[in-house]
């Protein structure tokens, strides 16, 4: 749908970057295809254990860079501690904090590093290092991590109902309690991140332009946008155009000046590819999630991407491109077997 969407866009050559750029979407599931049986399933156990040691490695280095490089600075308050104090006090300084401070010190690290959507897409299907999600506060991935939280606990416990109404009776209980409630308002890190969810959720639905910044403002263009072309979008290549042009009309002038993309790849999708490209995507992950029945590993995966997808534009940067298309062809394809494989058996 995305290719031949080029037909019809403004901005053809944009279109082939992407339509490059894509690339592994289309070829892995092909390789995966030709080589599971002979080649991959059989290392199934080792590529997962990697991924595992090359996350806890990422995490050694991040932190090693927040250590070394802003520790000499006075606001994060232990310079003149040693080495492994600075490490353990890193992960009590609000991550935003450590993120304002990593743009203007010199030897940046490379922008994936502190992109707290991509790092958390792949530590969160990680339990072990749940301390180190927490601490970055992506507010998608939090919510993630509740909802698999939940469904792990509906899927593995007996008295699965009665377990569950009395988690969320005690949550609600728990969160309305003075003591809680006054720690919670108390709380930066929490009050800023949930202001800035309600106040994206608000502007996002409001009928006025005035004072929108942000996500929101990219919200109400992208809406506008999809009204304006509901069945074709505006061709891949286009999309990015297309909203800057919205942009530029409502004056939202940060958000031209930073040329932003849509920053929720079901737009991106709906804008590149029309109704038709967005059902496509839709029909992927059900066909994945009605193969996910008795993988939680898989499932969990879906969630993130499908969470994520609504917050960031996960398949239009190379390394969302890579993680997505790398780990759902290669659990699909295992998934897939093993339920054959059961049903044969059964």
């Amino acid at each position: 749908v995305l290719i031949f969407s080029l037909i019809y866009s403004s901005n053809f050559s944009k279109g082939i970057e992407e339509i490059r750029k894509i690339l592994p979407l289309i070829l892995l599931p092909f390789v995966f295809f030709f080589c599971y049986k002979n080649q991959i399933k059989k290392k199934i156990p080792v590529i997962l254990n990697a991924f595992v040691f090359a996350n806890l490695i990422y995490i050694i280095y991040l932190y090693n860079f927040i250590v070394l490089k802003l520790s000499p600075y006075k606001e994060f308050g232990f310079r003149n501690e040693i080495y492994p104090v600075k490490f353990v006090k890193s992960f009590f300084i609000p991550f935003n904090k450590i993120l304002l401070k990593a743009i203007h010190v010199q030897y940046q690290p490379p922008s994936l590093m502190f992109h707290k959507a991509y790092m958390s897409i792949s530590v969160l299907l990680i339990f072990l290092f749940l301390v180190v999600l927490i601490h970055w506060f992506s507010m998608p991935n939090i919510f993630v991590l509740g909802l698999m939280s939940v469904l792990f606990v509906f899927k593995f416990l007996n008295k699965k109902i009665i377990f569950i109404g009395a988690l969320v009776v005690s949550g609600i209980l728990l969160i309305s309690s003075p003591f809680i409630k006054s720690r919670l308002d108390s709380n930066s890190i929490f009050n800023v991140n949930y202001n800035q969810v309600t106040q994206f959720i608000k502007n996002t639905f409001s009928d006025s332009d005035k004072d929108l910044s942000g996500r929101a403002a990219i919200n109400k263009c992208s809406v506008k946008l999809v009204k304006d072309s509901p069945l074709l979008g505006y061709g891949l290549g286009a999309a990015n155009d297309v909203l800057l042009d919205c942009y530029e009309d409502s004056n939202f002038t940060s958000e031209l000046k930073g040329k932003l993309n849509s920053h929720n790849n079901y737009f991106h999708l709906y804008l590149s590819g029309g109704i038709l490209a967005l059902l496509a995507f839709i029909y992927l992950i059900i066909n994945g999630i009605s193969v996910s029945k008795n993988s939680f590993l898989y499932l969990s995966f879906l969630v993130v991407i499908v969470v994520n997808m609504g917050f960031e534009n996960i398949l239009y940067r190379s390394h969302g491109i890579l993680f997505f298309s790398i780990f759902n062809t290669m659990l699909y394809f295992f998934v897939k077997e093993e339920n054959q494989n059961n049903y044969k058996w059964n």
